[in-house]
């Protein structure tokens, strides 16, 4: 006995609905926009010296850092103030769950020790650019003040 042809298309139809929403772009965290080539690990170097660190991890967690001089960061020492959470990517902008504020002004010269921990997320997050002609990948936490990431693959290649 045959199938009935109808039968067979709503099958191949509920087939290729599953495999598209499956898909993603092939592990399921990575949601609206993101790029496999976001996770990893971010610094910026404050103008006392001091390396904010922030580490994307692909189960969408993160470790935020902070240490006081670049000897320490390069020589991976427990951070100052280490911090854990949860990040979001809406397709613009990262969302951290919570957030400790290293410069809660958004001016990176303001730098606050201990950090301000926020208590719920990150209002502003942080918006990604990918690497590009020799450049490498950064996270921009302010646009008014320059408070940029860049995007570490080697911490004694960094901050020299």
């Amino acid at each position: 006995m045959q199938a009935h042809p109808c039968t067979r298309w709503n099958w191949l139809i509920w087939l290729a609905a599953i495999a598209l929403l499956g898909n993603g772009t092939g592990c399921g965290i990575f949601h609206k926009g993101m790029d496999k080539e976001m996770i990893g690990e971010y610094a910026f170097q404050f103008p006392s010296g001091g390396i904010e660190v922030l580490e994307l991890r692909k189960d969408s967690t993160y470790q935020h850092m902070f240490y006081e001089t670049v000897a320490s960061y390069r020589s991976g020492r427990e951070p100052a103030y280490p911090s854990t959470g949860t990040w979001e990517y809406n397709g613009e902008r990262f969302i951290f769950r919570p957030w400790q504020s290293f410069a809660p002004s958004g001016n990176p010269a303001s730098l606050v020790l201990p950090p301000r921990r926020d208590s719920g997320l990150m209002i502003h997050g942080q918006v990604w650019y990918p690497a590009k002609s020799g450049r490498p990948a950064y996270l921009v936490h302010d646009r008014d003040y320059d408070y940029i990431f860049i995007k570490v693959d080697d911490r004694n290649a960094v901050f020299k």
